[in-house]
């Protein structure tokens, strides 16, 4: 879907070259190229850039459950966002599993200025019955 996405602006600029003298067509064929590079390089480089802020988050996330839960350890789930069939799912969104708590797992959100909880997954049947749960503060 997104590599489709990518390929409108490029066809346009195509179609767009028709309207023009052959002399200028060689500008805009150039521009096509040059859009089409900075594509794939866009491309290649966006799992990097994502993998490397999922990694900055995970130890402000790390650091605040430190401070917050000090007696306690959790592990950390991420989105494998290079394997198919996990495009749906945000990859900025870290999954915590509390070890006393190992049925549940809690959903964070690492922002610029505050770290929220963004949701959680379990078998029971009520909030009430979680420990480490924290209701969203706006």
């Amino acid at each position: 879907m997104e590599y489709g996405l990518a390929a409108i602006p490029f066809f346009v600029i195509l179609l767009v070259s028709l309207l023009f003298r052959k002399s200028r067509r060689k500008w805009i064929y150039i521009a096509a190229g040059l859009y089409v590079l900075l594509s794939i390089g866009f491309f290649l480089y966006r799992p990097a850039y994502i993998d490397a802020q999922i990694a900055r988050k995970s130890v402000e996330l790390n650091r605040y459950l430190e401070q917050k839960y000090p007696d306690e350890t959790w592990t950390f789930w991420t989105v494998p966002h290079r394997e198919d069939g996990y495009e749906p799912y945000n990859p900025y969104v870290i999954e915590v599993t509390f070890a006393n708590e190992p049925d549940v797992h809690y959903g964070f959100m690492v922002k610029r200025d505050s770290i929220e909880l963004r949701g959680y997954s379990s078998e029971r049947d009520s909030i009430g019955e979680l420990r480490h749960w924290e209701p969203v503060q706006k």
